[in-house]
Order: structure tokens, then C-alpha cells, then sequence
């Protein structure tokens, strides 16, 4: 009888495909990292189709306070900073997450994070001092619920 040896992988967790896709583009150690979205943006869509006055004006309100946010971004922690970073243009834009670019970088100890909960989700906003609050919608889930932790 010969003895062979098997090597078993796992597949990575989409949670560790998100830190990677940080780390990847930050180059340091992440802690934690996920998806979250503008808010009113895709939930102000359906508004608009059953309601299209209303809908309109909360999905220009929403642009206009939020002008510089796509639509989803990759909020990742790190021992030093919290980074808001760009993924692929579309939510969900392939089985590998991907981080493009850093929209932008904060000191943990230079910001106040609140987070207050929705209907369905997280409404996260990330207040640096001396600087405009940036407001995010984490949708209900473990990948979310992580990065919050290591926020609050």
C-alpha cells in the first residue's frame, strides 16, 4: 500500500476576502473590513417608483449631501485608521472582492462613530473632528456587524 498524502484547502470566508482586498490595497494589518453603502441610495429607488415625487426629492437629497460616495464602498479598519476605500462599480461586482482606490483615511482617535439602527440595517456615521460627518448604511449582516465592533 502506498501512503499519499492529501492536503485539504478551504476556501476563504467572504470576510477574510474583504480584509484581504484592504490589506491588499493599504498594506497593513486589517482588522476588519466590509461593504457599506450610501444612504438613500438604492433604498431611495423603490420610493421613486411607488411615489415619484418623493422619491426624487430624497434621492437628490441624498446625492447632494453624499456627492463624493459611490454607491458602495469597503469601510476597513486597521489598528491606527479607518479607511474608506472604492470597490468595483457595481455591488457584489464579481466573486473576488477588489479595492481600487482610498477615498479616505482617519485616525481611530481623531473621529466619533454613531451608530443608530434602521429598519433594515445600520445607519453608521463617522464624525472626524474638525471635519463634515460622513454617514454610511450597513446592511444587516455578520461581515457589517464585525466592522461595527471593532468601530463602537
Amino acid at each position: 500500500m502506498i501512503g499519499i498524502e492529501i492536503e485539504v484547502r478551504t476556501a476563504p470566508t467572504l470576510a477574510q476576502r474583504y480584509d484581504h482586498a484592504a490589506r491588499e490595497l493599504l498594506g497593513e494589518e486589517v482588522l476588519a473590513a466590509a461593504q457599506f453603502l450610501r444612504p438613500r441610495g438604492w433604498r431611495a429607488f423603490g420610493h421613486a417608483l411607488a411615489r415619484p415625487p418623493v422619491g426624487l426629492l430624497q434621492r437628490a437629497r441624498g446625492r447632494r449631501g453624499q456627492v463624493r460616495l459611490p454607491e458602495a464602498c469597503l469601510l476597513a479598519v486597521t489598528p491606527r485608521a479607518v479607511h474608506l476605500l472604492q470597490t468595483r462599480a457595481k455591488p457584489g461586482g464579481g466573486p473576488v472582492p477588489r479595492a481600487t482606490r482610498r477615498l479616505a483615511s482617519w485616525d481611530r482617535d481623531a473621529i466619533d462613530v454613531d451608530a443608530a439602527g434602521e429598519v433594515r440595517g445600520t445607519k453608521v456615521t463617522i464624525a472626524p473632528r474638525g471635519d463634515a460627518p460622513v454617514e454610511l448604511y450597513a446592511p444587516p449582516s455578520e461581515l457589517t456587524a464585525r466592522v461595527l465592533r471593532e468601530l463602537l
